[in-house]
């Protein structure tokens, strides 16, 4: 390749070099195209050049394009004979391929009148390149790539001279070719594959005739070329055929069936015949108003039985083609359009017509004679073998279907193909499959039963059962045919049809009764044969006995999966809800007091509240259908609901049925329900039949089971119950919260109607005298009788009511019976019920002084006889109140600083110290029980208790957190460090986490200087850490000392990015400085004046300053000129605002007095102040408390800190300035760190930052000059990305070919570099341009 383009480089300059000597000195000017295309028909033309033909022919091919029309059109025949020439005397096929492209681009650029092409030059020039049709590869692609091009270009000026010639030309191929020559043949339907499109339409079907008689070569090969050829010209995106056109091709294949059994020729065929139906469906559409397009059935029909015929090969291939072909052409020839048409047709029909198949004559619609067409292919042709065929055919069905959805009519259509879906699907289901099938048939299950799910929409329910009964009973006797799978089909498709509710009784409840007869019929043998078996006591009647029983839950079943789809029914639209509920009611009624099948329950209950579910809109429509129903469904759901387990997956669905038909019912029938539900209750709940179910007692202990599925039935009936009966519901409830008996379910399920009355009729309850406190003294005295299951809904009852009560005695007393029962529930293996407890917690903290709870919740501790568990207990409480305090103070906190007014912060102040004060308290308690021994003496009687060393180590971790520096002294911390690491030694190890966390909220409390407590001290560290480390025991030395270095590390490591982005950006700054004085002292009167004027209107501005703004200023991009120059304005603004007026003037009065070297160091001292003055200038605008500092050499300094505010922020502004801007000796500004802060890390730090800008600078300036001149390597675009060396690209031409002629490269300014960035390939050495080539071996 470098060899190449060597050449290539040599070869444009010696061109430019012959241009440019020819030129006249007055016009010299950069070649151009039409140059380079002059001089190279030249060169060609005299053959002085002939050892660089080839590469001025790949410089020709690249200049054409470009070169002026008239100037290539002028000079086409001396061309065209240079290049027939050199095609002549060579056989080097790269230079042919070359004189091939620069020919087809010479004709491409020609006039495109017949008066050209009918000329001698251009047959002539067009036959050169047909006569490279059928040559090697490479010369073949160039001819075809050629002849497109010109094709094209003739097809959009509409020409038809130079495609006419190609057409006739492409004919006469076909006719000389035979079976021993048809080489030729093959390539032109090869070209043909693209070009035919670009054929005028007198031409294509003569071609297309001419291609299909050569399967009389008997060549597969070509033949099925041919068909390739006709399928992607019917697919070409941009044809528009007629549809004489489409109507001719579909004949002409149709009349050329293949004569060969060859498997790529019969695909090959069935795709091009499947493509010319959907072409002239596209191109019949358009000419009809309605939309629908007009497809010849005859024709229609004979391609289908082609299609039908090509099923014959024993080869898979062929059925996948063929199923992929009917999916085509049923998704092309049904779709909505064609729907619209038969509606319209439908509409015009008499009303007793009601199906199209009664339907015959002229009358019927184009449509539906395709559609039946479709229909009789895949009743005969379902023969396929493959599992990937199905599935096409599969797709085209569904396809069908999906047009015919929802029109009872098209059942007469449709029925033939799904009884034979039918067939295939049982088929399936039986495991009869052929071999090829056998492996997908889980797949096929899923393919047959979404397109049964189809048909079912298109046919309909009834015409469904009909063509697939579930059941046949036509052979009389026993004889009995069931589809099962039919069922299943039913059950995942009915909810996705339009449906009657009718349909559900005068088609499926006939086959519910059928079962049924035929279970009495066989319960009656079942009799007969028990009686004989009774007698003969053998093996037969035993059998016969034995088959008759299994018969009879046979038939009992299927009565059940009939049943079973009821639910389905009512899921899908209804169409007529208003008339048939009411009616269908009574029937259900039945079903549900059946009870030789109590199963039917259920399935009801799940349909009728499927009527009322809110999504499917039916309860909106026809909300006064459901409300009259509702006063007969209510008593039967209320039946089922009795019989139903409250531990059953379906107890809650027929609870949520009853609960959304009380809703609807109406006010009297409501409260008449409601009382009666209460009524039972009580009877179900009397001291007697609890007494009876504590011993056992069968039929108490289910009444008490009734009696807790009634108070299910409140609960949902509470919202809309009158004032009365929620009294009396309250007033119920009451006595069984003290129960003592062993009916835990009965005790949970009234605290949960309890907490329901509370929650939703607060105000009903309230108004009993004094309710609330007697409730709440109700319990806490059946605390001792409670059960643990009922601890949750209990827990949340007294949350509930604690938050509703202001007596604070009365909570005080309550709380200290509430204390153990808290306790017990912050350690229930139940999350709720933890939580419940949390939320207790949460409530008392509202209600009453941290001493009475921290009194409460401690007393275990203190109490040597309580057990461990309440002790841990009692810890976990304490973890919470502490919590509690300190998330209510940082709330509040919150909330004081969006505080609207004076007053309003003043009460939020009051109650943030009392929160504050609250959580001191409690960790001063903490303390003091640590200094008394209290948790040693709790661990020393549970050393090893894992679940107490948790607790105290998140205590005294929140207490190292929450505590203030003046309660957490340092002798409290030593005691606290003390004690976990000797009492808790034998468990520490396990909560080593914990323990660190432990360490480090100490560490960052105290680590602190003292007298640096709020951040503005100047304590020494090292003291800080010395006490701290006198606090901490001898044991947990390393420990401290390991924290000690990780939280080194991360200072010193914040500490050094900051250090790195400080000094960047007060970089920055220095450049902007420098720029603004080199802006002062360049500027004249006029400019100092316009800037006073602008500096008056910027006077306070110092948005130019922020990083953001300054960093695009400065660099000159991403804001633009305007921006850049407010950013000099302001700079300017900012000298003026450090000084005065007349200190320059006098600047500049000197300057102009002194002159060489002392006019050199006046500059640089006045650049100096400037540095100083600006440096003042921006403190006093950011806030700055240093100024400026004076250095050794005069330097002004400036503390880059206080400049960005978003930097450091408020808490760090003006604290740590720690880098100075100084002007050296040279007159360069220095950024460098003030001396007290030069320590080694900080070098380091500084030295890393001025290395890292240097970087950066470098990098910027390789990058522009890069910009600068931005040319590619040659041959780039072939280079491997995986490998080495150079690949050939699809669609490009070949490597090495040529170099991209850049209007870059070929210009006089960039000749140089050009030259230069090719030295490499090029030596300049003997006063001329000559090749590097490679040594001989």
């Amino acid at each position: 390749m470098a060899t190449t383009e060597a050449a290539l480089v040599d070869c444009i300059g010696v061109l430019e070099d012959v241009i440019r000597s020819r030129q006249d000195a007055a016009s010299r000017h950069d070649p151009t195209p039409s140059d380079f295309f002059g001089i190279i028909v030249t060169l060609l033309g005299t053959g002085a050049t002939e050892e660089k033909t080839g590469l001025m022919l790949q410089i020709l091919a690249a200049v054409i394009p470009k070169t002026s029309s008239t100037l290539v059109r002028t000079y086409f025949k001396p061309v065209f004979q240079a290049l027939g020439k050199i095609i002549q005397s060579t056989e080097e096929n790269t230079l042919i391929e070359v004189c091939l492209t620069c020919l087809g681009l010479l004709l491409k650029e020609q006039d495109a009148s017949d008066g050209f092409w009918n000329g001698l030059s251009a047959l002539q020039a067009t036959n050169t390149l047909l006569t490279f049709i059928d040559s090697e590869p490479r010369l073949r692609k160039a001819a075809f790539k050629a002849l497109l091009a010109i094709a094209e270009s003739h097809t959009k000026q509409r020409a038809l001279a130079f495609r006419s010639y190609l057409g006739e030309f492409m004919q006469g191929v076909f006719q000389e070719a035979t079976r021993t020559n048809y080489r030729r043949a093959h390539c032109a339907v090869v070209f043909l594959e693209s070009a035919l499109p670009l054929l005028p339409d007198t031409q294509f079907k003569k071609v297309v005739g001419q291609a299909l008689r050569l399967q009389d070569c008997g060549i597969p090969r070509l033949t099925a070329a041919v068909y390739r050829m006709v399928d992607s010209f019917l697919q070409s995106p941009g044809l528009r055929l007629s549809a004489a056109g489409a109507r001719s091709v579909t004949k002409q294949l149709a009349a050329h069936y293949p004569s060969t059994l060859d498997v790529e020729t019969h695909c090959h065929y069935v795709s091009s015949l499947a493509t010319s139906l959907v072409s002239l469906q596209e191109a019949a559409a358009p000419g009809h108003g309605d939309g629908a397009a007009v497809v010849d059935v005859e024709l229609l029909q004979r391609s289908l039985a082609l299609l039908q015929r090509s099923l014959a090969s024993e080869f898979s291939q062929v059925h996948v083609a063929v199923a992929a072909a009917f999916k085509r052409v049923a998704f092309a020839l049904l779709g909505e359009a064609q729907r619209q048409a038969l509606q319209t047709w439908l509409a015009s029909l008499p009303v007793e017509v009601t199906d199209i198949a009664q339907v015959t004559g002229s009358s019927v619609p184009a449509v539906a004679s395709v559609a039946r067409e479709l229909v009789g292919f895949c009743v005969q042709g379902l023969q396929l073998s493959t599992a990937p065929a199905w599935l096409q055919v599969l797709d085209g069905l569904r396809a069908m279907f999906q047009l015919l959805r929802g029109q009872q009519w098209a059942g007469g259509l449709v029925s033939p193909l799904v009884s034979a879906l039918g067939d295939v699907y049982a088929a399936v289901e039986a495991q009869q499959l052929p071999e090829g099938l056998a492996t997908s048939r889980e797949q096929l299950t899923r393919a047959l039963s979404e397109t049964l799910g189809a048909a079912l929409q298109a046919a309909g329910l009834k015409r469904f059962l009909a063509l697939l009964p579930i059941v046949d009973t036509s052979g009389g006797g026993d004889a009995l045919v069931t589809r099962d799978w039919v069922v299943g089909v039913l059950h995942d498709h009915l909810s996705h049809c339009a449906l009657r509710l009718s349909e559900f009784v005068t088609v499926l409840l006939p086959l519910a009764q059928v079962f049924h007869q035929l279970r009495q019929r066989t319960a009656t043998q079942l009799a007969a044969a028990e009686a004989h078996h009774a007698t003969a006591r053998n093996a037969e009647s035993y059998a016969a006995a034995n088959n008759l029983r299994k018969r009879q839950r046979l038939f009992r079943d299927k009565v059940v999966q009939v049943w079973a789809l009821f639910p389905e029914v009512c899921a899908a639209p209804l169409l007529d809800v208003a008339t048939s509920v009411p009616k269908i009611v009574p029937i259900l009624q039945t079903a549900l007091q059946d009870a030789d099948y109590p199963e039917l329950g259920f399935a009801v209950v799940v349909g009728v509240h499927r009527w009322v579910a809110p999504d499917r809109g039916h309860l909106a429509a026809h909300r006064g259908v459901f409300e009259a129903v509702a006063p007969t469904l209510l008593p039967l759901l209320l039946g089922v609901l009795e019989h139903t387990n409250m531990g059953d997956a379906r107890f809650q669905e027929t609870l949520d049925c009853v609960t959304s038909y009380l809703q609807l019912a109406p006010p009297g029938v409501l409260a008449a329900i409601t009382k009666r539900l209460l009524q039972t209750v009580l009877s179900h709940t009397t001291a007697q039949t609890l007494a009876a179910g504590d011993s056992g007692d069968a039929e108490a202990q289910r009444a008490q089971q009734v009696a807790a599925v009634w108070m299910a039935v409140l609960m949902a009936a509470v919202a809309q119950a009158p004032p009365a009966i929620v009294v009396v519901m309250y007033k119920t409830v009451k006595p069984l919260l003290q129960l003592t008996t062993e009916a835990h379910g009965l005790q949970k399920r009234a605290y949960q109607l309890l907490h329901v009355l509370l929650e939703q009729r607060a105000d009903v309850v309230h108004a009993q005298a004094d309710a609330l406190e007697h409730l709440l003294q109700l319990l806490v005295a059946a605390l001792p009788a409670a059960h643990a299951s009922s601890r949750n809904v209990r827990m949340r009852c007294i949350a509930r009511l604690l938050a509703q009560l202001e007596d604070v005695e009365l909570i005080t007393q309550a709380c200290a019976t509430l204390g153990p029962e808290v306790l017990a529930a912050l350690k229930d293996a139940n999350r709720k019920t933890r939580l419940q407890a949390v939320e207790i917690v949460q409530v008392l903290t509202l209600k009453l002084p941290w001493e009475t709870l921290f009194g409460g919740f401690a007393a275990p501790l203190t109490t040597p006889t309580a057990p461990p568990l309440a002790k841990a207990a009692a810890v976990t409480a304490l973890c919470v109140l502490l919590m509690e305090y300190a998330s209510k103070r940082f709330a509040l906190d919150e909330d004081a600083a969006d505080a609207a007014d004076d007053e309003a912060a003043a009460a939020l102040a009051a109650q943030l110290a009392m929160y504050q004060a609250s959580c001191q308290g409690v960790v001063a308690e903490v303390l003091r029980l640590l200094h008394g021994g209290v948790f040693a003496a709790m661990v020393a009687a549970e050393p090893t208790a894992a679940h107490q060393a948790k607790a105290l180590l998140s205590l005294f971790k929140l207490v190292c957190t929450y505590a203030t520096r003046e309660v957490l002294t340092l002798d409290e911390v030593a005691a606290v460090l003390h004690f976990v690491a000797r009492s808790l030694g034998a468990v520490k190890h396990k909560f080593t986490a914990r323990v660190r966390a432990l360490y480090r909220k100490v560490m960052r409390k105290h680590l602190r200087p003292a007298g640096d407590a709020d951040g503005s001290g100047d304590g020494n560290a090292d003291e800080a850490e010395a006490a701290l480390r006198r606090a901490v025991p001898a044991e947990d030395a390393a420990l401290f000392d390991y924290l000690l270095r990780l939280q080194r590390k991360r200072t010193r490591r914040l500490q050094q990015q900051k250090t790195v982005y400080r000094r960047e950006k007060f970089a920055r700054h220095a450049r902007a400085t420098d720029a603004a004085y080199d802006r002062l002292m360049n500027s004249d009167s006029e400019d100092d004046a316009e800037d006073e004027d602008e500096d008056d209107e910027l006077d306070g501005d110092t948005r130019p300053f922020a990083g953001a703004s300054l960093r695009g200023s400065v660099r000159g991009g991403g804001r633009g000129a305007e921006l850049r120059s407010a950013v000099a304005r302001s700079i300017l603004g900012s000298v003026r605002l450090g000084g005065d007026d007349a200190g320059g003037d006098a600047d500049g009065d000197a300057a102009d007095e002194a002159g060489g070297a002392d006019a050199e160091d006046f500059r640089l001292q006045k650049k100096k102040r400037f540095v100083a003055t600006r440096s003042v200038a921006t403190k006093s605008r950011f806030g700055g408390t240093r100024g400026a500092r004076s250095v050794a050499g005069g330097g002004g300094a400036f503390d880059h800190d206080d400049v960005d505010e978003d930097a450091d922020g408020a808490r760090g502004r003006g604290a740590d300035d720690r880098f100075e801007l100084i002007v050296g000796d040279d007159g360069r500004l220095v950024v460098q760190l003030h001396a007290q802060f030069a320590t080694a890390a900080e070098k380091h730090a500084a030295a890393a930052a001025q290395s890292h800008w240097r970087q950066q600078k470098k990098d910027a300036k390789e990058a522009a000059q890069r910009r600068k001149f931005n040319l590619r390597d040659p041959g780039a675009e072939y280079r491997a990305k995986n490998a080495g060396g150079d690949v050939w690209k699809k669609g490009a031409l070949q490597p090495h070919a040529y170099i991209p002629l850049d209007p870059r490269l070929l210009s006089k300014k960039h000749k140089a570099a050009a030259v230069e960035h090719f030295g490499q390939v090029v030596s300049h050495h003997g006063g001329r341009r000559k090749l590097k080539l490679p040594p001989r071996k």
